[in-house]
């Protein structure tokens, strides 16, 4: 069973967020053991996938130049043993993120962006390695 975090920043209403509810409602959970990061707060959407009994994490940031919250961050990846790190909205979730998971020693770190704007020849798919 892989353990997978998904780190967000909140999950407010929203498509993105939506999505997030349909990912935690299709899980195998012989097969994927998620956990939920979000860096402030879990939000409407966050609650109700908490309520599925997703493991959730919250209020890793006061601010987003927090810098001291990845050692909590890193903390918590190395509890929760996480394989695999996925993450996904917003700038401030992938900086965090990434180096979180970095310094925990997770080896496979997913992204994926939502509403930037590239251009189409610019475009392709990125697994930080």
């Amino acid at each position: 069973m892989r353990r997978v975090a998904f780190f967000t920043s909140i999950l407010e209403t929203g498509g993105a967020e939506r999505q997030w509810l349909e990912l935690a409602k299709g899980f195998d959970r012989s097969k994927i053991c998620p956990t939920l990061i979000c860096l402030y707060q879990l939000g409407k959407i966050g609650e109700q996938i908490e309520a599925m009994g997703v493991k959730s994490y919250t209020h890793f940031l006061k601010h987003k130049f927090d810098f001291g919250a990845l050692f909590s961050l890193v903390a918590t990846l190395r509890r929760e043993k996480i394989e695999v790190v996925f993450l996904m909205k917003d700038p401030i979730t992938l900086f965090y993120g990434v180096i979180a998971a970095r310094l925990a020693g997770v080896k496979s770190i997913m992204l994926a962006v939502h509403g930037w704007e590239i251009p189409e020849k610019k475009r392709t798919n990125y697994i930080v390695n």
